[in-house]
């Protein structure tokens, strides 16, 4: 059996599309929230920004920069958006500054983080927004009764039957069993409260998309400032 890696994925994107259901609305409303909530003189970041899709797809407005960042893919250079390949942490601090950015996406990436990142992550994402920016967060959750998320579970092997074999569908859910953390949607919606207010604004099944944003002059998330 081999090992299920994303950088071997051919098509990357067709692959998520394949593998997430309704993935097609969930990028539909978090492009237009970017619209709405870019900033002029701000940044818009992409992080685990994969293929760079999401950023390249999106219409560009004047004074505003964009910015995806992956640590495993390196996305193709394209005109009016900077791509580096790097760790969030460890990401040049030249393109990368506090109380930059408008919006903050991160769509099914802080599930790969090991718990005791998690605040570090949080931290980091409350340092780049102005106030009132918004963070745009989705992941995998827990739900509260296994047995719901047993049947649920199984409705999306089903579905991923339509698009994967069953051997593919095996070695990947193997492989991803050691590098995901999946969490409660409570404690997920939880520790998002740190930055300010939270909103679901998509869900299939254990799959959910929260927009969080930052309260203008908040102080409630306790952060070490970028250096």
């Amino acid at each position: 059996m081999n090992p299920f890696k994303f950088e071997n994925v051919k098509d990357f994107d067709q692959h998520i599309a394949s593998s997430i259901p309704t993935f097609a609305d969930l990028n539909y409303l978090v492009t237009r929230l970017i619209n709405d909530f870019s900033q002029e003189n701000t940044q818009v970041i992409d992080i685990g920004c994969s293929t760079g899709k999401l950023l390249r797809s999106l219409p560009k407005r004047a004074h505003v920069s964009y910015l995806g960042i992956d640590k495993v893919m390196d996305p193709t250079p394209t005109e009016g958006v900077t791509f580096i390949k790097s760790d969030i942490f460890t990401a040049n601090r030249e393109n990368i500054q506090n109380n930059t950015a408008s919006v903050v996406i991160s769509l099914f990436t802080m599930q790969f983080l090991p718990f005791n990142q998690r605040k570090r992550f949080i931290n980091l994402v409350n340092t780049l927004l102005v106030d009132g920016g918004l963070f745009i967060c989705a992941e995998k959750v827990h739900m509260n009764d296994r047995s719901i998320e047993a049947i649920v579970q199984a409705n999306l092997l089903e579905w991923k039957k339509q698009h994967f074999s069953d051997t593919e569908i095996l070695e990947k859910t193997i492989s991803l069993k050691s590098i995901m953390f999946c969490q409660t949607e409570h404690n997920f919606h939880k520790e998002l409260l740190k930055i300010g207010t939270v909103e679901n604004i998509w869900q299939w099944g254990q799959f959910v998309c929260k927009v969080v944003r930052k309260l203008k002059g908040s102080k409630r998330c306790e952060v070490q400032r970028i250096d």
